[in-house]
């Protein structure tokens, strides 16, 4: 066999997942809007890259949102610290449930990979919006969420 020799350091091959953060909670309070501008959750997990060529890759379910309305939408979207990465050109987010009727609950799933050129923390949260300013929880009193980072090599 081969014996891999570290001790002078290990560069990791591009594509190589070189760490993995998570965060998640059974029993998440509920949090609700009626703001048209993007909300923090408070669902979120920190990682640091350990190289500026580093991408990092996001998972992110919850498992369940709701609005009351019928005309409403619960818009959901992934940011760095404060900025929405994935709020689209027409700022419907990662995930954009148009309801079909009063009292729907819907679960999401994202995945989006950034680039933050850094080695310093960054924090990855979800947030949402409503899209009319009508009532939307974006997760439900115990509801479930989960939100993974992994670190690939660049």
């Amino acid at each position: 066999g081969q014996v891999l020799d570290a001790s002078a350091g290990f560069v990791a091959p591009a594509g190589s997942v070189i760490q993995v953060v998570s965060s998640n909670s059974n029993s998440y309070a509920r949090v609700q809007t009626t703001s048209t501008g993007y909300i923090a959750s408070g669902c979120g997990v920190s990682i640091t890259p350990s190289s500026t060529s580093s991408k990092i890759l996001l998972l992110f379910t919850v498992g369940m949102s709701y609005s009351q309305i019928a005309s409403n939408a619960v818009i959901l979207a992934i940011a760095r610290n404060t900025t929405v990465l994935n709020a689209g050109a027409a700022n419907y987010g990662g995930s954009f449930f148009q309801i079909p009727s009063n009292n729907n609950y819907i679960g999401s799933h994202q995945s989006w990979v950034d680039s933050p050129s850094t080695t310093s923390s960054v924090a990855y949260n979800l947030y949402g919006r409503s899209q009319n300013g009508s009532l939307v929880f974006l997760l439900h009193e115990g509801s479930s969420y989960s939100l993974t980072a992994m670190e690939i090599a660049g």
